[in-house]
C-alpha cells in the first residue's frame, strides 16, 4: 500500500528556458490558497501565486511552480477579506495560532531550509530561527512550539530559545506532538514512536503498525494514524496510544489526512466526521464535502474549500454560504 505521505509527494521538474515549444504558449498565474488559521475576529489564510509549467515537447501539462507568498486578512470573522503580498516572499507551509499570535513555517529556497515565523496581525511577520533542512510538521500546544524536520526536532518554549534535537539519521515525512511536556516524533518508514527524553529518544513500539503518518493530541492521550495489520489484514488505521502506561493501544479501521478536533469530534479533509469520548475515537460517517484546511477557535470552525471559507459559529454543526477569496488569476506569455 502507498503511504499517504508518500502519495502526497510532488516533484517539481525544472524544463530548460529555451523549450522551443514554449514559444508563444500562454500560461496561467493565480493564487493557490491552503492553509487557514483564526484567533477571535482575525483569520489569516496562507496561499502562493503559482504558475503552470508547460510540458516539454508541447501537450500535457506540468506541475506548477511554487511562487511568491500571498495571504488574505479577515478583521471580521471571515465576512471580508485583504489581498496582501507580504515583503518576505517565502510561500507558508505550516500555519498555526498560540496565545492570539499567528505562527508559521516559510520554506526556503531549493527546500533546503526554513524559517518559524511569528505575526500579531497576519500581515507582518518576523522571523525567530531558521534552519538547514527540510519541515514536514508544526506542532503549537501549551508547552510550547515542535517543528519536525527531516534530521529531528526544532523545539522551543517561549519561541525565543530554540534546541535542535537531532535523531541521528535523515527521516522522511516526519510527524511530531507534543503531549503534555513530551515531545514524540514519527515517521511512515516505521510504526514507531521516538519519545524525547533529558538526552535523545526513546523507542516505542506501536504493536499491529506497520507505518506512521500523523500524531494527535486528544485528552491528554495520542492519536496514530497510519498502517496496520488488523486481524490479518493490512489497513488504514487509528491508534489511541496512552504514553502514561503500557497499556495495549485501541485501534479504529480509517483512513485521515491533516484532521482537525473540533467540538463534534474528528474531522478529516475528506469531509468524514468521528466522535470523540475523551479520547476514545468512534466511527467515521461523511459529513461534509471534502477541504483543503480547517481551524478551530473555541467555537468557530473555518474550513477553507476550493478559494472559498466557510463559517461556522456553532462548532461545526452547520455553516454559512461559502465567501470568495479575492484571489486574483491573469494569463501570459510563457518565458
Amino acid at each position: 500500500m502507498l503511504s499517504r505521505a508518500a502519495a502526497s509527494l510532488s516533484i517539481l521538474l525544472l524544463l530548460p528556458a529555451a523549450a522551443a515549444c514554449t514559444d508563444g504558449q500562454t500560461v496561467t498565474t493565480s493564487d493557490a490558497a491552503r492553509l487557514v488559521a483564526a484567533s477571535g475576529p482575525r483569520v489569516v489564510v496562507a496561499a502562493s501565486s503559482e504558475t503552470e509549467q508547460p510540458s516539454l515537447g508541447c501537450g500535457g501539462g506540468g506541475d506548477p511552480l511554487l511562487g511568491p507568498s500571498v495571504l488574505f486578512v479577515s478583521e471580521n470573522s471571515g465576512a471580508t477579506y485583504e489581498r496582501i503580498e507580504p515583503a518576505d516572499t517565502r510561500a507558508l507551509v505550516r500555519i498555526g495560532v498560540k496565545a492570539g499570535v499567528f505562527y508559521s513555517i516559510a520554506q526556503g529556497d531549493g527546500a533546503s531550509s526554513f524559517s518559524v515565523l511569528s505575526s500579531t496581525d497576519g500581515r507582518t511577520w518576523t522571523e525567530l530561527v531558521s534552519r538547514t533542512g527540510v519541515p514536514h510538521d508544526f506542532s503549537l500546544s501549551g508547552a510550547g512550539f515542535a517543528v519536525a524536520h527531516s534530521g529531528g526536532v526544532l523545539s522551543s518554549t517561549d519561541g525565543s530559545a530554540w534546541t535542535d534535537r537531532a535523531t541521528g539519521s535523515n527521516l522522511y515525512a516526519p510527524s511530531v506532538a507534543q503531549v503534555g511536556e513530551t515531545l514524540v516524533l514519527a515517521s511512515p518508514e516505521e510504526g514507531t514512536l521516538l519519545v524525547a527524553n533529558g538526552t535523545g529518544w526513546d523507542r516505542r513500539s506501536i504493536p499491529k503498525m506497520q507505518s506512521i503518518w500523523e500524531l494527535i493530541p486528544a485528552a491528554g492521550g495520542l492519536l496514530v494514524t497510519g498502517v496496520a495489520t488488523l486481524d490479518g489484514e493490512t489497513t488504514s488505521a487509528i491508534a489511541r496510544v496512552d504514553l502514561a502506561t503500557d497499556s495495549v493501544p485501541t485501534y479504529l479501521p480509517g483512513y485521515v489526512v491533516r484532521p482537525v478536533i473540533t467540538p463534534l469530534g474528528l474531522l478529516d479533509t475528506s469531509g468524514n466526521l468521528a466522535a470523540i469520548d475523551g479520547s476514545e475515537v468512534g466511527s467515521f460517517a461523511p459529513f461534509m464535502p471534502s477541504f483543503e484546511s480547517a481551524t478551530v477557535d473555541g467555537n468557530s470552525v473555518q474550513v477553507l474549500r476550493n478559494g472559498t471559507i466557510s463559517v461556522s459559529a456553532d462548532g461545526g454543526r452547520t455553516f454559512g454560504a461559502p465567501i470568495a477569496l479575492p484571489i486574483e488569476s491573469f494569463e501570459h506569455a510563457a518565458r
